[in-house]
């Protein structure tokens, strides 16, 4: 009797240990493969280049899921980089399980919570990384969420493209469409080792359509914070015939002495 119960004993020991080893064993994400529920809204270049450039999508988010490679040889303006993996094969399209961990990061941060319910556009270089995440966004409880086509089709519509985000800070930080000035002014600054005594101001756009003047500009730093920036100004009238009421996502786009293209945006508030 005693020998039954100590092997008894042994093996409800040996149960727990493998249950133990069993939880503290790291959890697998499933492989991703098509067909999967299509939940996005698609829609063309045209359309993404209207939401991009209509100024009334302050929050719009333009995420880019090609490989970091691909992302640093040009991207859509304002579009941060969100990895993706490419499939392992094609067609049809598998994804590794780690594919998503830099998606599955964002959509858990700080910042991506706070985009729940505006505007993300999500573009790839064939569109099945892209429709992948859009639908990866949908199921997590992301309401506005649109697959572009390729990178390539953008470029090749013409649309702008850059290689180089810059910190843009549009003065004043409200428009009154009532006012009589002159000028907007924009201070322009860039990551190392970029410079912004390379950029070319006869290329800067504000909103892809208002030119900087050619002069003045100024190197100097206007915020005071240790980067040097470059001032220019772009004429009043113009930029607000482009605006309305409202808080307003101004993008500036600019070419450096070297051929490369830059870009950034700033929000304003505009009244009138």
């Amino acid at each position: 009797m005693k020998s039954r119960m100590i092997v008894a004993l042994i093996m409800v020991v040996m149960m727990v240990a493998t249950l133990q080893s069993l939880l503290l064993l790291p959890a697998v994400k499933a492989v991703v493969a098509y067909p999967v529920p299509d939940t996005d809204t698609d829609i063309t270049v045209a359309q993404a280049y209207a939401m991009i450039y209509s100024n009334s999508m302050p929050n719009l988010v333009i995420m880019d899921v090609r490989t970091a490679a691909q992302y640093a040889g040009g991207f859509v303006p304002g579009a941060i980089n969100v990895p993706i993996t490419p499939p392992i094969s094609n067609p049809p399209p598998v994804f590794g399980a780690t594919a998503f961990d830099a998606l599955y990061a964002w959509i858990s941060s700080p910042v991506g919570q706070s985009h729940l319910n505006d505007p993300i556009i999500v573009y790839c270089g064939s569109g099945a990384r892209s429709e992948a995440a859009s639908n990866i966004l949908n199921a997590n409880g992301f309401t506005n969420v649109y697959d572009m086509p390729p990178y390539s089709t953008w470029a090749g519509a013409g649309y702008p493209t850059i290689k180089v985000t810059a910190t843009i800070n549009i003065n004043p930080d409200t428009l009154n469409l009532k006012s009589n000035g002159k000028w907007v002014t924009c201070y322009i600054e860039l990551p190392t080792p970029n410079s912004v005594s390379d950029i070319v101001v006869s290329t800067i756009k504000m909103d892809n359509v208002v030119p900087a003047a050619l002069s003045p500009t100024a190197i100097g730093d206007y915020n005071s914070n240790g980067v040097p920036d470059l001032m220019v100004k772009c004429d009043r009238a113009a930029v607000q015939g482009l605006l309305s009421d409202g808080e307003i996502r101004l993008p500036v786009t600019f070419t450096l002495s070297d051929g490369t293209h830059c870009g950034g945006w700033d929000i304003v508030n505009v009244i009138g």
